[in-house]
């Protein structure tokens, strides 16, 4: 008998480790298959994001646009021209680009970026590293509406400290467009580049593309060279760039994005 108690009793102690092994293997491979999926959509996400940010950058380099930013390009008698050239002739005159063409560049952007305006930030920028100099900075934001509520999810008034917060695109004002580094010195740029970096570090994956352009700049009277300028195009998910809980310090001055070193102006639609 005592035998046969210890053989029921290993039999026992080995079914209840099979069991423990099988329960294990089973809860790991449903985590497996969970995160793969998940893994594998994000990959998709950001390969769709960055083929489509190098495609809309292609798209905005190369386009033809009206001279005049009141024009449109339907308009039999617009002055059409490559948007590439005007910002060349443009630059060459005074190493800046004017406000005019600065409408006419804006609008491209708007216009070839207008599938993923209501759902996705963006920044286009045109720097001179050699020089420390940012020639053109075109900032696309979503304006969200902060509202608290309480620990038992009561919603609070405006202003009030609440234990969670909701952020919703306002209804009235869905988004803001911005030109910005408008006047940069090379302090400014140094400064730009810590604050840019810092924005795309905390919004999440980022689609990014670059391209390398020529502009144009007078060396002396009637004696002109072209150099190497660089443009970037960065996509995120719309996000709340204010204060937090967690996050001190805001990401962009909603309230005065004339402040350096964004040195921003709202464009007017």
């Amino acid at each position: 008998m005592p035998v046969m108690n210890s053989t029921g009793q290993a039999a026992v102690t080995d079914s209840l480790y099979f069991i423990l092994i099988v329960t294990f293997l089973s809860i790991f491979l449903f985590g497996f298959s969970s995160s793969y999926g998940n893994s594998i959509k994000e990959q998709v996400n950001n390969e769709f994001n960055t083929t489509f940010a190098t495609n809309a950058l292609k798209s905005i380099l190369y386009s033809s646009t009206p001279r005049d930013p009141d024009d449109s390009i339907e308009n039999k008698g617009a002055e059409i021209d490559y948007l590439l050239a005007i910002l060349k002739e443009d630059y060459a005159d005074n190493e800046l680009i004017d406000e005019s063409e600065r409408m006419v560049l804006g609008k491209t952007i708007s216009k070839v970026l207008s599938p993923v305006q209501d759902t996705l930030d963006y920044a286009l920028y045109i720097s001179v590293p050699s020089e420390k100099k940012v020639v053109f900075f075109y900032l696309h934001l979503t304006n969200f509406k902060k509202k608290p509520y309480s620990a038992s999810l009561k919603e609070l008034s405006e202003g009030e400290s609440g234990r969670y917060y909701v952020y919703s695109p306002d209804p009235d004002s869905p988004h803001a467009d911005y030109f910005c580094a408008i006047g940069h010195e090379s302090g400014d740029y140094d400064a730009l580049s810590v604050k840019l970096p810092r924005l795309l570090a905390n919004v999440g994956p980022v689609s990014q593309a670059s391209s390398s352009i020529k502009l144009v700049k007078e060396l002396r009277k009637g004696e002109f060279d072209d150099f190497k300028a660089q443009v970037d195009l960065v996509l995120w998910d719309a996000a709340w760039l204010g204060k937090t809980d967690e996050r001190e310090t805001e990401l962009f001055p909603y309230a005065t994005p004339a402040a350096g070193p964004w040195n921003c102006v709202k464009v007017e639609s």
